[in-house]
């Protein structure tokens, strides 16, 4: 089973972030604090949040200080289930699954959507080219690719033309990967990509205020 949690970032108002820092290791609050934007800081936190949330869940808080990075800088815990953040606008949210799972969510917002869709593969462009809806069809194909780049633990400089995202079951890295579209907020496209076929994720909102009590 693939959870997902999900959050406004409206729900952790800027001035009473203190009591949520204090639940997390210190560690955590000085990368959180690193970044310069409130949004920015209300995102990172809220994600961690509903990490501790999920281990706090299943007994096992005392793996928020085994938080790490590989490589690529994607997060995760030794000899844990497989986690994947998100975060796009005012929506945050974070997935939990036993296999290999990448998340994506962006905000729909005006783009050039031809000069953008240049960095697809040629059968990609032609094909949001070709729709009088090409802004739903150019980020419906991007968070796609984003989705299994994450999952496959891959970076997107170099992979946006190696993988065709045009069908939601892709071939990528020597495995196939499986996407499945959410709806997490009305305005955003969202995907997860697993190497599980069916994946059936569960969505779940998430209130910090839980945590407080």
């Amino acid at each position: 089973m693939c959870i997902i949690s999900c959050c406004n970032n409206n729900s952790m108002p800027g001035a009473g972030m203190a009591p949520y820092l204090a639940l997390l290791p210190d560690f955590m609050v000085t990368e959180i604090n690193r970044y310069r934007t409130l949004s920015d800081r209300q995102s990172r936190l809220l994600a961690r949040l509903m990490l501790l949330k999920y281990l706090k869940q299943e007994n096992q808080e005392h793996l928020i200080h085994h938080w790490t990075r590989d490589d690529d800088y994607k997060p995760f815990i030794a000899g844990w289930k497989e986690f994947n953040i998100a975060h796009s606008g005012d929506i945050t949210a974070i997935c939990f699954a036993e296999t290999a799972v990448g998340l994506d969510i962006e905000k729909t917002l005006p783009i050039d959507v031809p000069m953008m869709a240049d960095h697809f593969r040629p059968e990609e462009t032609r094909y949001i080219l070709a729709s009088n809806k090409e802004l739903e069809r150019f980020y419906d194909i991007w968070v796609r690719k984003e989705a299994v780049l994450k999952a496959a633990g891959t970076g997107i400089v170099n992979g946006l033309k190696e993988i065709c995202c045009l069908e939601t079951e892709v071939y990528y890295n020597n495995s196939s990967w499986y996407l499945t579209r959410l709806q997490l907020g009305e305005g955003y496209t969202s995907y997860v990509c697993s190497a599980q076929s069916n994946l059936q994720p569960l969505i779940v909102s998430f209130d910090p205020r839980e945590l407080l009590v």
